[in-house]
């Protein structure tokens, strides 16, 4: 009737002007008349998704579809109020079905392309967005949106050409600037990444967002100081961003500050009501707070929460493992790994715990063989397609030539170098791939053996295998202690000779800090000044091993070290430190790569370890089965390493040194 047009007009044209309640009026009253009035069914919706009332728009949108069919418009504006009540997939579904009536209508296939995204639906999301920009090119939120998409498919470098498309188009955007510096971060190129977030604050200071995401870059470099800063600047403008509270409380922790940490992370449980997963996260971290403040029962209380309330996710058992462990209930641990284990036994990561539990245990067999899942990643697994010869998996090696390659850190190179003397043995020829700068250390381990650098060309051999899995390679269930198996360059020794001087007292090199990149370095590593008792010692002299990270540190200590900040280890690593080591008679370090340096050499070494140490110092020894040289200082209590030093006092006071 015309009439009713006339009506449905008039209420359109009242609810342009934002009088919602005026325009539903007219519509009710027109349904009363008619309730198969299509139009006015259609529009009330709509008023009733604008007034925040979804629920009730979804049965009066629904009811239009019933009466009408489907028409392409109800079914579009039927999808803006699922995906406005986090209904992505029926949200999707109603875009999909409009866009097959009308495919041209681009801001369907926008709101598609929006639905399948909050879905992480990305192929999807992806094809949509296209779908636009073939029909609007200079659409830059759709080009923004569909670089969310690629980045969360992995497709980091086609995620930034579209984004630097749309800076140059509108290099002001704050959004396009933000997604930006996001891709940059993933690429690793954080220099750019924070070129993009500073754009993007110039633009919009207050862009919470942004100052967060800043924040992670300085994170990834570890600079735990700034990243707070930025941190709290995002919660200046948005006391509720959670995760800026997650990552604050995050570099408190890194930063040694628990009890900082705990009052952050009580905060964001305190906000994340009703959000089970915001709170199984913050509890988690919280039963990691606690275990860091060595509060083992809150720790375990709050990872049996979260447990209670995701009995499936293996990561938390995996965080319960990590608290049994540093309690002291190994064997407890083990089982909750097995657990988790049971839950995901494709992760690597769980694997990889369990296997270092196992052999913290001491169950050493067992644990080699569970080290293997370190191999497959797909990093590793590329790595080892990428090198000759087909992998060892223990085959007999009499005749065939062995490619053996290094696969983690310095440290773990000169430890497990041992390893290669019983391949050698057996094999024809063995040819030891490492990293460029340790070769000129190793050329002293057997003559026999070929360095190439990791940047060489590789003969052709018959088979591969990574140096840290010779042991289940092996099959060994001990530890070959073959004494002292590197050793120093005599021309170095003889300069190093030189530049110390007459020897007047006992020389012993002292280290502390290790590479704070490694997660749990916060724990290994201890601040300088607690050696200061040790080096008011007079009739010692003390001699700083330390390079790079830490080295500042000698700036804030009364006693005195004899310091070397230039010309050590730049040519090659370690090579001067080794011909210093000659000269010392003690080395005392914590859990750093000079105490394999240490051991490898036969120069005595004490290496202070926290209390739940590292995998391959073993529980409840002061000797290591890696290095009859070794004597192990252990914390009695988490953190205690004023009572570390306190036994390394007592152990020199008994220590007699002759020179």
């Amino acid at each position: 009737m015309d009439s009713d047009k006339l009506l449905i007009g008039k209420a359109l044209e009242i609810q342009q002007k934002g009088d919602l309640n005026a325009a539903a009026k007219v519509c009710r009253v027109l349904i009363r008349n008619d309730p198969k009035n299509v139009d006015a069914l259609h529009l009330l919706g709509v008023i009733l998704n604008q007034a925040g009332l979804n629920d009730e728009a979804i049965r009066v949108l629904e009811q239009a579809l019933f009466v009408g069919g489907p028409d392409t418009s109800i079914l579009h504006n039927y999808g803006v109020t699922q995906q406005d009540l986090g209904n992505f997939k029926k949200s999707a579904q109603a875009f999909r079905c409009a866009v097959e009536g009308d495919p041209l209508r681009t801001d369907t296939w926008f709101h598609l392309g929006k639905a399948e995204l909050l879905g992480d639906n990305f192929e999807r999301s992806v094809a949509a967005f296209e779908c636009v920009l073939k029909q609007d090119p200079g659409n830059v939120e759709a080009r923004n949106n569909l670089s969310i998409a690629l980045r969360k498919l992995g497709r980091l470098k086609d995620a930034r050409f579209h984004l630097r498309k749309n800076v140059n188009v509108d290099p002001k955007n704050p959004a396009t600037q933000n997604n930006l510096g996001i891709t940059e971060t993933e690429l690793n190129n954080f220099a750019a990444a924070k070129i993009a977030f500073k754009m993007a604050l110039s633009i919009a200071p207050h862009y919470a967002d942004a100052h967060y995401n800043i924040g992670n870059v300085y994170l990834a470099e570890l600079d735990y100081q700034v990243a707070a800063e930025y941190y709290l600047q995002a919660l200046d403008i948005a006391a509720d961003h959670k995760p800026s509270l997650y990552h604050l409380a995050l570099c408190r922790q890194k930063q040694n500050l628990y009890d900082e940490a705990l009052g952050l992370i009580n905060c964001l449980i305190a906000i994340c009501e009703g959000d089970v997963t915001g709170i199984n996260q913050a509890l988690g971290f919280r039963a990691n707070i606690y275990r860091n403040l060595g509060q083992f029962d809150a720790a375990l209380t709050d990872i049996n929460s979260v447990l209670t309330l995701s009995p499936d996710n293996f990561a938390f058992y995996g965080n319960k493992a990590l608290i049994l462990q540093h309690a002291g209930r190994l064997e407890d641990a083990i089982k909750a790994y097995r657990n988790a284990v049971l839950i995901n036994p494709e992760n690597e990561t769980v694997q990889s715990n369990l296997a270092q539990a196992l052999l913290l245990a001491g169950h050493l067999k067992e644990g080699w063989e569970k080290f293997e899942a370190r191999l497959t990643v797909p990093s590793m697994i590329n790595k080892r397609d990428s090198l000759p010869g087909a992998n060892w998996l223990g085959e007999n090696l009499t005749g065939k030539d062995v490619l053996l390659w290094c696969e983690q850190g310095l440290g773990d190179t000169l430890q497990f170098m041992r390893f290669v003397a019983l391949v050698s043995a057996q094999a024809e020829q063995v040819i030891l791939r490492c990293p460029e700068r340790l070769k000129r250390l190793l050329q002293s381990f057997d003559a026999t053996l070929t360095l190439v650098g990791e940047d060489e060309t590789l003969p052709d051999v018959d088979f591969n295998a990574p140096l840290m899995s010779l042991p289940h390679l092996l099959a060994l269930d001990e530890i070959p202690n073959t004494g002292p198996y590197l050793s120093a360059e005599p021309d170095l020794i003889t300069q190093w000779n030189q530049i110390l001087g007459t020897r007047n007292k006992p020389r012993i090199g002292i280290a502390w800090q290790g590479n704070p990149s490694y997660e749990a370095d916060h724990q290994r590593s201890l601040p300088l000044s607690y050696f200061e008792p040790l080096l008011e010692l007079q009739h010692y002299e003390f001699i700083s091993l330390q390079q790079g990270f830490g080295q500042d540190q000698l700036a804030g200590i009364t006693g005195g070290v004899v310091e070397f900040s230039e010309g050590v280890d730049e040519i090659a690593a370690f090579i001067d430190s080794a011909a210093i080591m000659v000269h010392l008679d003690l080395v005392v370090t914590s859990d750093t790569a000079l105490s394999h340096l240490a051991g490898a050499l036969g120069v005595p070494v004490w290496v202070l370890l926290p209390e739940t140490p590292d995998w391959r110092w073993l529980l409840q020894r002061s000797d290591s089965p890696w290095y009859s040289n070794m004597r192990l200082f252990r914390q009695t209590s988490l953190g205690n390493w004023e009572g570390v030093v306190e036994q390394v006092l007592v152990a020199l006071a008994q220590e007699g040194f002759s020179l």
